[in-house]
C-alpha cells in the first residue's frame, strides 16, 4: 500500500471483543514499497510495560498485512503526564530512514538517530489516549507517496499510587517492608501503577483459630469465619487510622488449611487478603492483582479467551512470571464490575457494603436473622448476619451477608434503620425501600426459601405493591413537569410503567418503536422513558417524536427532518446533562447541584438563561418542547427571547433570530431543530454559540458595540427574510427588545444563506456562526456593489454563483478594494471568468484584484491585441520584477541551439539565479519542467537545453502578444508553475552559453 501526506494509516484488529481490547481499525493491504525489518524494544529509561504480540492473540491486538504476510502488533505503557521512552532497531543497514507518527495522524512523535544507529523516540501521550504508532518509509519526492515498515501500539494511562499495609499474625514475612515495595512497583509499574507498603505492627490474637489447628480455615465462599474474625478483629481494634479508599491490608497467617502449596487468598474485587509466612513478593502481586484489579486467572474460563495453566509467564498465571498484559493495564484502570458473591472460592469476592451484595437483583427482601459477640474480655465484635431472597433475569437467589456492627453498612440505608425491608433496584441502584406487609418470620429457618410457595408468593406481591407505590409517586411527579403533549414512563424494579388517569399502567412498547416515533396516539407527540443508571443517576432509555408530526412549511417550502434522529440527539444531550450534574432525584435542580447553564453573553447583549429553581426534568421538557414547536412551525415560542416575560428557557435575539433564519434558507431543518436542544443541555454548544456570534461581531466592524446596526444594514439590503409585518417590527421603535433582535438576525442570517451559502446551513451552531463571521463582510460588499448600481448586479450575481464556490473566495478578494474597482465588474462581469482563471493558475492577489490585469487576460482570451502591461502594473513593481534578472537570464529550448535563439520579437526568459533551482525541482521529469514554465506537454521534446546570457537585450515585462504566450499565460510576470518571466529580444550567437538539461 501508498499513502500520500495526508492520508491517514488503518491497522487491522484481531476481531476479538471483550473487556479491555484495542480500538478496532481497518487492515492496512499490500506495503509493496516498504519491506524493512524493524523492531520496537524497550528504551533504557522506560518505566512501564511493554507486551508483545502473542499467538493466537489473547485479546486487544492489532494486526499489520504486508502482501500476504500478517504480522502481530504489540503494547506500549506510558503515562499521561511524563513523555515515553521507546527505541527500534532496523536490522538493514541499507535501509532507508524512517518517519514515525500515530495512525490517526496526531503529533506527539520526536525520533532521534537513523536507519543505521536506531531511532529513540520521545512520545507524548496518543489522541484518546490509545493509538498506534507507525514506522514510515520516507516519501518519494516526485509521487509523495510512502509505506509503512511497523507499529506499536501506544497506551497512556493516568497513573495513580495505592497503599498496602501489611499485618503480621503471629507470623511475618521474610522480606522487607522495602523490598516488597520495590518488587510491587516493578511489576504494577508496567501498567503506570505504584504501591507504598507499609508493615503495621503484629495483631495479637489467637481466638480466630475456630478448631485449635493453627491454620485459616479455606472459605466456602468469600471468606470463611476464622478469616472474618482476624479482619474483623483488626478493624475493631480501633489502634489503626480507618480503612481509606485506595487501600488494601494483608493479614501474614500460619498456614490455610487444604491449600498444599497455596500461599496466598484474596477474592475477587476485595480489600483484604491472607498469605501465608513463606509466601514470595509475586505471590503478594498475584493476590492483589485478584482482590484489588479484579484480574483473573489467564486459565479461568470467567475471561473471554482461556490459556493452559502454568504455561505463561503472566502474573495471574500459575507460574514464576510477572508479566502484565494490554487487557490488564485496561482491567487495572477500569476494573471490570459485576456481581461474584457466589462465584468459585478462588474468585470470589468481599463485599463490603451489603448494597453491593444485593445490587445484582431487580427486588429483595432482607431479614436480620442472627447477631453474634466474639472475643475476650479485652476485645468484643458484635457481627450481624442478614439473609436474602432476591430475583434477577435468571430466577431466585439465596445468600446471606454478614457485617461488623461498627461498619455501619447495613441495615442502614438511605439514613432508615431497618430489620427486614423490601427493595426495588433499578441498575444497581435502589429506588424503593418498603416495609414488608406480610409475615416473614419463619423466614431465617428456611432452609428453602425458594421451595416455599406462599413465601414466595407473599414476596412477590409485597414486591408488587412496593414497585407500584412508588411508581405511582414518581410519575406523578414527572408528569406534573411535561408540557400537554408530553408522555412519561418509568422503569422501576425490572417492569415499564405510565399513568392512565390516575391508574398505573404496565407497558410493553419496545424502546426501538419509541425512539423511531411507533404509537397510535398522535395528541402525544413527545414520549420520554426514564429510570436509574448504575451509578443511581436518572438517564432517558427511550426519547421519541411522533412518526407523524408534521414538520413546518415556510414561505411555501415543504420544509425535511430525520424526526428519529432529533430525538436521538435529544435523549443523548439529556443523558450527558444528567450525567454530569449527577441527577438522582427528580426534583433535583442547577441550585441544588451548584449549577450554571450560563457560558457568556452574547453581542447585543443578554445571555442563554436557564432557570436555576426547577427540576432539570423540567428544563429537558421545555427545551424539547422548543424544539418540537420550531419543527412543527419553524418558529421559536415567542416566550423564549421576549425581555419581560419569564420562562424557563431564555435566548437572546441573535440566536432565536439566527435559528429561524437558517430555517428558511435550508430545506432539511434536522440540525437546526437539535441545536436548540444543544444549545440548552450542552456546554460546549453554548461555548461554541456565543464564541461564534462574538466572532461575528469581533471580525466584521471596529467598533464591536454596533453589531446589531451592521445587521440592520445588511437586512434593508435584501428583506427577504421577514414579512411586511416583520420588516416594520424592526425598524418601529416601540418594538420588544428581544423580538427586534431577533427578526433582525433572522434577515441577515436568511440573507447571508441564500446569497453566500446557496441554501446551505452548516450543522452545528457554533460553525455557522463563524462562518457567517467571513459572511457578513461580502453581504456588505454586495451592498456596496448594490448602491454603486443595483441595476447591472443580476449579471454579476449569475457570474458567482457559476463559481465553484458560489463567488466566495473573488468576494474574499475583493471585500476591501475601492469603489471603482467594483464597478469595473459591475461593467463587466466578464472579467469574473478572468479571474476565475487566474486563480485557477495561481496567479498572486494583487494580481487577482488588479482590473486591469483582468481585462488583459479576457482581451488575450479574446484574441485581441493585450494591453501593455505599463498600462495596469504600477512603474515600483514593474522595476521591482525586473531587478530578479540582474544577474543574467536562462532560457529554455527543446533543441540544441546553433543559431539565434527565439523569433525576432523576443523570446520569454527566467532569471539566471532560478534556473538551478528549477532544474532541481523538475526532478529529472521533463513533464514537470514543462509544468513550472506555464508549457504544454511535449514542448521541450526529449533532450531540452538550458540558454544562458549574462548580458540580454531588451529586457522588459511579458505583455501576452508574444508568440509564445500559450494559454497558460497570466499577466504580472509569472508562470502558471509560479516561476518568474520577462521577455528579452532574440538572442544572438556569440551572446550565450548552452548545455543540455537531463
Amino acid at each position: 500500500m501508498v499513502v500520500t501526506e495526508d492520508d491517514h494509516f488503518n491497522v487491522g484488529g484481531d476481531g476479538e471483543g471483550g473487556s479491555g481490547g484495542g480500538a478496532d481499525h481497518d487492515p492496512v493491504q499490500d506495503m509493496i514499497a516498504c519491506d524493512r525489518p524493524i523492531e520496537f524494544v524497550p528504551h533504557s529509561m522506560s518505566k512501564y510495560g511493554m507486551d508483545a504480540y502473542r499467538d493466537p492473540p489473547v485479546t486487544g491486538y492489532q494486526t499489520l498485512t504486508t502482501g500476504t504476510q500478517v504480522t502481530g502488533i504489540g503494547w506500549k505503557a506510558m503515562s499521561t503526564d511524563e513523555t515515553g521512552m521507546l527505541r527500534v532497531q532496523v536490522n538493514d543497514s541499507d535501509a532507508d530512514e524512517l518517519n514515525f507518527q500515530y495512525q490517526s495522524g496526531g503529533t506527539g512523535v520526536s525520533a532521534d538517530g537513523d536507519a543505521t544507529s536506531g531511532y529513540t523516540l520521545s512520545l507524548q501521550a496518543p489522541p484518546g489516549n490509545e493509538d498506534i504508532l507507525l514506522a514510515v518509509c520516507n516519501r518519494d519526492t516526485t509521487t509523495g507517496e510512502a509505506s509503512i515498515a511497523g507499529g506499536i501500539g501506544v497506551a497512556a494511562y493516568e497513573r495513580f499510587a495505592l497503599e498496602l499495609k501489611v499485618v503480621p499474625v503471629g507470623h511475618e514475612l521474610n522480606y522487607t517492608q522495602e523490598q516488597l515495595e520495590e518488587a510491587l512497583n516493578d511489576i504494577y509499574g508496567q501498567a503506570v501503577v505504584s504501591w507504598d507498603v507499609e508493615y503495621l505492627p503484629a495483631l495479637d490474637i489467637n481466638y480466630w483459630d475456630e478448631n485449635g489447628d493453627g491454620l485459616i480455615e479455606r472459605p466456602n465462599t468469600d471468606y470463611s469465619n476464622e478469616m472474618r474474625a482476624v479482619w474483623e478483629s483488626f478493624l475493631a481494634s480501633m489502634q489503626y487510622d480507618p480503612v481509606q479508599q485506595g487501600q488494601a491490608y494483608l493479614f501474614v497467617i500460619p498456614g490455610i488449611t487444604e491449600g498444599g502449596d497455596v500461599r496466598g487468598y484474596m477474592p475477587i474485587k476485595s480489600r483484604y487478603g491472607f498469605v501465608t509466612a513463606d509466601a514470595t513478593t509475586r505471590d503478594v502481586a498475584h493476590e492483589l492483582g485478584h482482590g484489588v484489579f479484579n484480574l483473573r486467572h489467564t486459565f479461568s474460563e470467567e475471561n473471554s479467551f482461556t490459556l493452559p495453566q502454568g504455561e505463561t509467564d503472566n502474573l495471574m498465571d500459575y507460574s514464576t512470571g510477572t508479566e502484565l498484559w494490554k487487557y490488564q493495564w485496561d482491567f487495572i484502570h477500569n476494573p471490570e464490575g459485576g456481581w461474584h458473591i457466589f462465584e468459585d472460592v478462588e474468585e470470589g469476592e468481599i463485599i463490603e457494603d451489603a448494597i453491593d451484595v444485593i445490587s445484582g437483583v431487580d427486588y429483595v427482601y432482607i431479614k436480620l436473622c442472627n447477631t453474634t459477640i466474639s472475643g475476650d474480655e479485652n476485645q468484643t465484635t458484635t457481627t450481624e448476619v442478614y439473609k436474602f431472597i432476591g430475583k434477577n433475569e435468571n430466577g431466585y437467589v439465596v445468600g446471606e451477608i454478614t457485617i461488623p456492627d461498627f461498619t455501619g453498612a447495613y441495615p442502614v440505608i438511605n439514613e432508615q434503620d431497618h430489620t427486614e425491608a423490601i427493595l426495588i433496584f433499578s441498575n444497581g441502584s435502589i429506588i424503593s425501600i418498603c416495609e414488608p406487609q406480610h409475615d416473614y418470620s419463619n423466614f431465617c429457618e428456611l432452609e428453602d426459601p425458594v421451595s416455599d410457595n406462599t413465601l414466595i408468593s407473599n414476596f412477590e406481591d409485597d414486591v408488587n405493591n412496593c414497585r407500584q407505590t412508588k411508581a405511582i409517586d414518581l410519575l406523578s411527579q414527572l408528569n406534573q413537569l411535561a408540557r400537554s403533549t408530553q408522555k412519561f414512563e418509568l422503569e422501576i424494579g425490572g417492569k415499564v410503567y405510565e399513568l392512565q388517569g390516575d391508574n398505573l399502567v404496565e407497558i410493553t412498547t419496545s424502546i426501538e418503536d419509541i425512539n423511531q416515533g411507533n404509537w397510535s396516539n398522535a395528541s402525544v407527540e413527545t414520549r420520554m422513558r426514564v429510570g436509574l443508571s448504575d451509578g443511581g443517576i436518572y438517564q432517558y432509555s427511550a426519547f421519541g417524536i411522533h412518526k407523524d408530526i408534521t414538520v413546518a412549511s415556510i414561505e411555501n417550502e415543504e420544509k425535511v427532518a430525520n424526526v428519529p434522529a432529533i430525538a436521538a440527539n435529544m435523549r443523548n444531550k439529556a443523558n450527558a446533562c444528567f450525567e454530569y450534574y449527577e441527577v438522582k432525584d427528580i426534583a433535583s435542580t442547577l441550585n441544588s447541584s451548584n449549577g450554571s447553564l450560563d457560558n457568556g453573553e452574547f453581542p447585543g447583549g443578554g445571555n442563554l438563561q436557564v432557570s436555576k429553581n426547577v427540576s432539570f426534568f423540567k428544563i429537558i421538557c421545555e427545551a424539547g418542547g422548543v424544539g418540537v414547536e420550531f419543527l412543527k412551525t419553524g418558529l421559536i415560542e415567542q416566550p423564549v427571547y421576549f425581555e419581560d416575560q419569564d420562562y424557563v428557557i431564555k435566548a437572546p435575539g441573535i440566536l432565536t433570530g439566527t435559528l429561524e433564519g437558517a430555517a428558511i434558507a435550508v430545506t432539511d431543518i434536522t440540525s437546526i431543530v437539535s441545536v436548540i436542544f444543544d444549545v440548552v443541555t450542552d456546554s460546549d454548544a453554548r461555548s461554541q454559540a456565543v464564541n461564534g456570534f462574538i466572532s461575528i461581531k469581533n471580525q466584521i466592524v471596529e467598533n464591536p458595540s454596533i453589531v446589531f446596526s451592521l445587521l440592520f444594514e445588511i437586512a434593508l439590503e435584501e428583506v427577504t427574510g421577514s414579512d411586511s409585518q416583520g420588516f416594520k417590527d424592526m425598524v418601529a421603535s416601540n418594538t420588544n427588545g428581544g423580538r427586534k433582535k431577533h427578526l433582525i438576525s433572522k434577515t441577515s442570517i436568511r440573507t447571508a444563506s441564500s446569497v453566500f451559502l446557496g441554501g446551505a446551513f452548516l450543522a452545528k451552531l457554533g460553525d455557522f456562526a463563524l462562518e457567517v463571521a467571513t459572511k457578513l463582510p461580502k453581504a456588505k460588499l454586495w451592498a456596496r456593489f448594490r448602491s454603486l448600481d443595483g441595476s447591472l448586479t443580476d449579471d454579476l450575481l449569475a457570474k458567482l454563483d457559476d463559481l465553484p464556490d458560489g463567488g466566495n473566495s473573488f468576494l474574499n478578494d475583493f471585500a476591501t478594494v475601492d469603489d471603482d474597482v467594483l464597478n469595473a465588474f459591475l461593467q463587466n462581469p466578464d472579467l469574473v471568468e478572468s479571474w476565475k482563471k487566474l486563480d485557477n493558475l495561481g496567479a498572486d492577489e494583487v494580481i487577482r484584484r488588479n482590473p486591469g490585469a483582468l481585462d488583459a487576460l479576457t482581451k488575450k482570451d479574446a484574441g485581441e491585441i493585450v494591453p501593455n502591461p505599463s498600462t495596469y502594473l504600477d512603474a515600483d513593481y514593474i522595476a521591482n520584477h525586473l531587478d530578479n534578472f540582474d544577474g543574467g537570464v536562462t532560457k529554455i529550448t527543446s533543441y540544441d541551439p546553433t543559431g539565434a535563439v527565439g523569433p525576432p520579437g523576443g523570446t520569454f526568459v527566467l532569471p539566471k539565479s532560478m534556473a538551478d533551482d528549477l532544474i532541481a525541482q523538475a526532478g529529472g521529469n521533463i513533464n514537470n519542467l514543462e509544468d513550472l514554465l506555464g508549457l504544454n506537454r511535449g514542448d521541450l521534446g526529449a533532450n531540452p537545453f538550458r540558454v544562458d546570457v549574462d548580458n540580454p537585450s531588451g529586457l522588459r515585462m511579458p505583455s501576452g502578444n508574444e508568440p509564445g504566450a500559450n494559454e497558460f499565460w497570466i499577466p504580472g510576470g509569472k508562470t502558471s508553475g509560479g516561476i518568474l518571466e520577462a521577455t528579452v529580444d532574440q538572442i544572438q550567437p556569440g551572446t550565450f552559453t548552452k548545455n543540455a538539461i537531463f
